[in-house]
């Protein structure tokens, strides 16, 4: 009997497949994984940007695509780190999409520990800052984005303004934190900070709505009306 290609190569086992991964050797794991990578950019092409809205045909796959990237670059193959850290963040912001926690984190927090890009680890701890308060996880919330904002004082050039956005965001995060443990100054004066500050006007009503939501909460109605009509 002739079995398909597909059917010949399955393991019967999980344990079995696993076996015969750990028997190969480092190089020989290494450049499977970016064979494997390579068929799958062969087939649907690179990743796409990691916040465009537009479906991509690798978008299905690519927090697979991620895994063996990332699998080859820790066994030193060349090339691999860049398209590890440009599939980790599209298949992050899928997942945040699409509200599948679990393989949120495990995307973010592998960029994080992966990355040598000082801009993607501000990104990353800003997505499990907010991951961590969609939780409920308020204390876990507020580490994650004053790291963000840490790291963000640590760029500079480039890096610096691609993540103006991602850093206002994390300050508007902070600022709900601040409201939720009943420090309504501190957030009032975060909130105000992005507001007059905000890099586009996308950021400026995420920030105003938090603003009048606070001013709600801190006795202050007339104000948080009109900062709510801005």
């Amino acid at each position: 009997m002739t079995l398909a290609a597909e059917t010949a190569y399955l393991f019967r086992h999980a344990l079995l497949r696993d076996a015969a991964y750990e028997l190969q050797p480092p190089s020989v794991r290494a450049t499977l994984h970016a064979e494997a990578v390579q068929v799958f950019e062969g087939l649907f092409g690179p990743a796409a940007v990691a916040d465009s809205r537009q479906h991509h045909a690798s978008d299905m796959l690519v927090g697979e695509i991620a895994l063996h990237a990332a699998a080859a670059a820790a066994y030193g193959r060349e090339g691999m780190s860049a398209r590890r850290d440009a599939c980790l963040k599209r298949a992050g912001v899928l997942a945040d999409r699409q509200y599948r926690h679990d393989d949120s984190d495990r995307y973010w927090t592998l960029l994080l520990e992966r990355t040598e890009s000082d801009a993607d680890r501000v990104q990353a701890l800003h997505r499990l800052g907010h991951l961590a308060m969609s939780r409920n996880r308020y204390g876990d919330g507020r580490e994650f984005q004053q790291r963000a904002l840490d790291a963000g004082e640590r760029l500079a050039g480039a890096d610096r303004e691609a993540m103006k956005r991602v850093l206002a965001n994390a300050r508007v995060s902070l600022s709900y934190t601040h409201y939720w443990s009943g420090e309504i100054e501190e957030a009032l004066k975060l909130a105000q900070q992005v507001a007059d500050d905000a890099p586009d006007a996308g950021v400026r009503v995420v920030a105003l709505r938090a603003l009048g939501t606070f001013q709600l909460r801190g006795g202050k109605p007339a104000q948080a009306v009109e900062t709510l009509h801005k």
